[in-house]
């Protein structure tokens, strides 16, 4: 082999190893991030709207409570589809306060339907994930 191809072999080889290094540190950073979990409930995961008519309000708020010991933080909040409309506070709640998320339907399209919630979050069990589902009756011309 030639001195070129051994010289650039080696750079390559410890340019691997730095990378590698850089990295692992990177995520054993990201890992400390998440060791403050904590625990949150759910009143429901699941609300059914059942039967409602086309163009009316489709609201629901989905209480939960911080019932671990540190603050609770959201992070995301993504819905399967943009149907479905989630909101919620960037605030931090506090062990054993409570809060809500209030996800709001489309109900412009008559049928069935049954949509995501996912939260993103610092709790042990994220993502946690909401359910909303019923019927869109249609308006009566």
């Amino acid at each position: 082999m030639s001195r070129n191809k051994i010289t650039i072999l080696v750079i390559i080889f410890l340019a691997t190893i730095i990378f590698g290094y850089y990295f692992s540190k990177m995520n054993n950073n990201t890992s400390q991030i998440f060791t403050f979990k904590t625990n949150i409930s759910f009143n429901s995961d699941l609300n059914n709207f059942g039967e409602i008519k086309q163009d009316s309000k489709a609201n629901y708020y989905f209480v939960y409570e911080n019932i671990g010991a540190k603050n609770f933080i959201i992070n995301d909040v993504k819905s399967s589809c943009g149907c479905t409309i989630p909101i919620w506070s960037k605030k931090e709640l506090l062990p054993g306060n409570k809060d809500s998320i209030l996800v709001s339907y489309n109900t412009s399209k008559p049928g069935y339907f049954s949509k995501e919630v996912l939260i993103f979050s610092n709790s042990v069990n994220s993502p946690s994930t909401l359910y909303v589902k019923g019927t869109v009756i249609p308006k009566k011309n």
